[in-house]
């Protein structure tokens, strides 16, 4: 046989090798028998024509009146057990073989299979002897671990695989319990199994065990057991087992992955939910406000009622952090960096955190004094604060504190810390949040920022936490460190560079008498009425003159009808039909020069709207501060001046 003819990989040449019995390998997808051994090919085409790789499918070899696909024969010949099949070629008197088929290691599908008692090809002197030496070929060189037991439990013979397979020397497994190459906590399956085997003595037996090998390892086993007869008449169980490690550990993180899926889609749908709750209040909250401005506007500075109005203003923008943390949790924000006292955001967000970890865990929140601020989006820092608090929970299994602790640190301690190439002579705030629980492995910490890692329970977690922060505080310019260790509790420590100190950053609320205005036209459009009077209200008593529409395609209407008299667009974003963006573009191509603000409770829409290409116009965050409004359209209508 001229090897190099043969259309089989290198490595799987030596089944074609041995000429004690056939041997022939073939495609798992078409059938085609791609390789034989010498009596394989005297069989197929005689001894005075040439066969040719391929020319046949396994099912004309074997005469098969079924199998009508390659699955179909892979499936039959690849029982894993020895079949006899009667074999019948033109021309040619029957014969009748044992098959013995199973699946060669290779990317592409390649089955091998070895035929034994070909002696109506070539006759044998001896056929019983050489039947019985191809028999124990098979026996030793199978794939497949053959165990034979006896009545007693103990080991009667064990093939080379089994032993290759398990690491032991033959006289380490003869005559010992077979229970005790099981899985401790499987042995007693594994006894009742064989019991079994040997009470219904007619029916093949199946099972997935744990097997142990010599050096601790732990492989899985599926495993068929059949009573047969011994030598001396004695009932013996034939066990036949596959090492099906690899498959099962596959097939688990199959299972995790779908549960990881289900997870990340159950909060996908609550994003959703708290997003389109968060875009309702943000309205309700913009009226809210807007009255207030309006009050505050219309009273006099010595009217004791303006603390009343001041009370409901800031319990309203309480509400709208409220909101903001409904985004940040739908993950519908958009990142907006800007100089922020942190201990201000750590305080505003302390009661949540008391409420996350509820009564049986302390928050200890240590603040140091006068430290600078860092430029951070505040919805993702609010993200970040409120992971690292309920990780922090969550790993504490009974009472315990939680510790919310801050410092100002040097370049040098941050880039030994966390690893990063931190900024020489800039300074950076550590936010430490410490817990008293559990604590991590070395293993643990190495993966604590691995996607989809996660040590918790599969409706506790989803194993994007510590990624989603590390994200958000890399994009800051900062960095991350860990330290735990088992029953030690765990310190997350998060460094952001800090900024420095300027007059500007020092908020002030703005007297509403003093809010910039003008007489230009604004085309308002909103289609929440109450949204749209509020703000009517306020544009005019800046002295604007509104042309108002509830959606764009009125808007649109009343754009024709006052094309030259519009200076500035104010819309919503979320409008039913056309969007605010895309009313946007089209009235700025009508009416060049015309100035554009749009307002929206998810201001990532309209930035994702425009996908990158298209034009970003200024926009306001709802619920909206009317101030920051009043300022915006000014900004916007002078620089469209001359």
């Amino acid at each position: 046989m001229a090897q190099s003819d043969i259309p089989v990989p290198d490595h799987v040449q030596w089944w074609l090798a041995h000429e004690g019995c056939g041997a022939l390998v073939w495609d798992g997808e078409t059938g085609a028998v791609l390789g034989a051994n010498t009596r394989v090919q005297h069989w197929l085409a005689g001894a005075d024509r040439r066969w040719t790789p391929g020319e046949e499918s396994v099912r004309d070899v074997f005469g098969l009146a079924f199998g009508t696909t390659p699955a179909d024969l892979a499936t039959w010949l690849g029982a894993q057990a020895p079949r006899e099949q009667r074999v019948s070629r033109p021309g040619r008197a029957d014969v009748r073989v044992v098959l013995l088929t199973w699946r060669l290691t290779e990317p592409r599908p390649l089955w091998a299979t070895l035929v034994l008692d070909l002696d109506v090809v070539q006759p044998r002197s001896r056929p019983g002897e050489a039947t019985a030496a191809h028999m124990e070929l098979l026996y030793q060189r199978s794939p497949l671990m053959y165990f034979t037991v006896g009545v007693d439990g103990r080991i009667i013979g064990v093939n080379r695989t089994g032993l290759e397979q398990l690491g032991y020397a033959r006289d380490e497994l003869v005559g010992r319990p077979v229970a005790d190459v099981f899985h401790p906590e499987d042995r007693d399956a594994a006894r009742r199994q064989v019991a079994l085997g040997f009470r219904e003595p007619e029916t093949t037996h199946a099972w997935e065990l744990r097997k142990c090998r010599r050096d601790g390892a732990v492989l899985w086993v599926e495993e068929w057991a059949r009573a047969v007869p011994g030598p001396d008449g004695t009932a013996e169980l034939l066990v036949v087992c596959q090492d099906i490690t690899a498959r099962r550990a596959a097939e688990q993180a199959l299972r995790d992955s779908e549960a990881r899926l289900l997870q990340a889609q159950k909060q996908e749908a609550l994003g959703r939910l708290a997003g389109g709750i968060a875009h309702d209040f943000s309205n309700l909250l913009t009226v809210v406000l807007g009255h207030c401005d309006a009050v505050r506007q219309m009273l006099p500075r010595e009217s004791p009622v303006l603390d009343e109005v001041q009370g409901i203003r800031e319990a309203a923008q309480q509400a709208t952090n409220l909101s903001r943390q409904l985004l940040t949790f739908s993950r519908r924000q958009v990142v907006q960096p800007e100089p922020l006292q942190l201990d201000d955001v750590v305080a505003r967000m302390t009661p949540l955190f008391r409420r996350l970890l509820g009564a049986r865990i302390a928050l200890d929140v240590v603040w140091a004094p006068g430290l600078p601020r860092v430029l951070a989006d505040p919805g993702q820092i609010e993200q970040v604060l409120t992971n690292l608090v309920v990780n922090a929970r969550d790993a504490i299994t009974d009472a315990g504190t939680v510790r919310i602790v801050s410092s100002l640190v040097s370049a040098s301690t941050c880039a030994d810390d966390t690893g990063i190439a931190a900024q020489p002579g800039r300074t950076y705030l550590c936010v430490s949040i410490r817990d008293d629980g559990a604590g991590m492995t070395e293993e643990v910490q190495r993966r604590a920022f691995e996607p989809f890692f996660t040590t918790k329970a599969d409706d506790r977690g989803t194993g994007l936490g510590l990624p989603t922060v590390l994200a958000i505080v890399t994009q800051a310019g900062g960095g991350m460190a860990i330290v735990s260790a088992p029953g030690e509790g765990c310190d997350v420590r998060v460094y952001l560079p800090t900024i420095p100190v300027t007059a500007s950053q020092v908020p002030v609320l703005p007297d509403p008498r003093t809010l910039p205005g003008g007489n230009e036209t604004i085309l308002l459009v909103e289609d929440r009425e109450a949204v749209r009077r509020v703000a009517q209200r306020f544009l005019v008593r800046r002295g604007y003159r509104v042309l108002e529409a509830e959606n764009a395609e009125q808007a649109l209407e009343v754009a024709a009808t006052h094309s030259h008299e519009i200076d500035l667009l104010l819309s919503d974003v979320i409008l039913g039909g056309m969007d605010g963006y895309a009313l946007a573009v089209t009235l700025t191509n009508r009416l060049p020069g015309l100035r554009v603000v749009l307002m929206s409770g998810y201001p990532s829409e309209m930035l994702t709207r425009a996908a990158g290409v298209g034009p970003v116009f200024p926009f306001v965050n709802k619920p909206i501060d009317f101030p920051t409004l009043a300022q915006l359209l000014r900004d916007q209508l002078e620089r469209s001046q001359p």
